[in-house]
């Protein structure tokens, strides 16, 4: 039985604008959830509903060492996280991650047991919540291995 899906990829980028210039060069259609000015990331949609992520994990400019600081303090309160972006911050440009949705969405936290019980190790469940250009609100959850 599949659990899971790739629900998007993400590519990771330094110039958002950029990269959003040239996949669109290339005929894909990018999206930005927020004010384009303001956002770290936009999305391109493919026809399964998984997307690509093109994202800047930097999108203020502060020093890498002063942000890795930042990090490193937050570490005790979500180190599953905090590695996570720490490991971003690092990354060189391009594609670096993934992630997996649930199929069936209402059975999330079944799947989620059912790999920790096969022995995934997974941070704490993270609620997330971002407001769209439309002034629509938008929440998700994520649980970092």
């Amino acid at each position: 039985m599949n659990r899971f899906a790739i629900g998007h990829a993400l590519i990771q980028t330094r110039r958002l604008e950029q990269a959003v210039e040239n996949f669109r060069a290339l005929g894909f259609t990018v999206t930005y959830r927020t004010d384009a000015a303001k956002a770290h990331n936009a999305l391109i949609y493919l026809q399964d509903g998984s997307f690509l992520e093109l994202f800047n994990p930097k999108p203020i400019n502060l020093p890498d060492s002063l942000l890795t600081t930042v990090f490193q303090l937050l570490r005790p309160f979500h180190p599953a996280m905090v590695n996570r972006f720490l490991y971003y911050l690092n990354s060189p440009e391009g594609l670096n991650d993934y992630a997996l949705d649930s199929i069936n969405p209402a059975q999330a936290m079944i799947n989620i047991n059912y790999i920790k019980h096969q022995g995934a190790k997974l941070g704490k469940t993270i609620n997330m919540s971002k407001t769209l250009a439309t002034g629509q609100k938008q929440t998700w959850w994520t649980a970092v291995p």
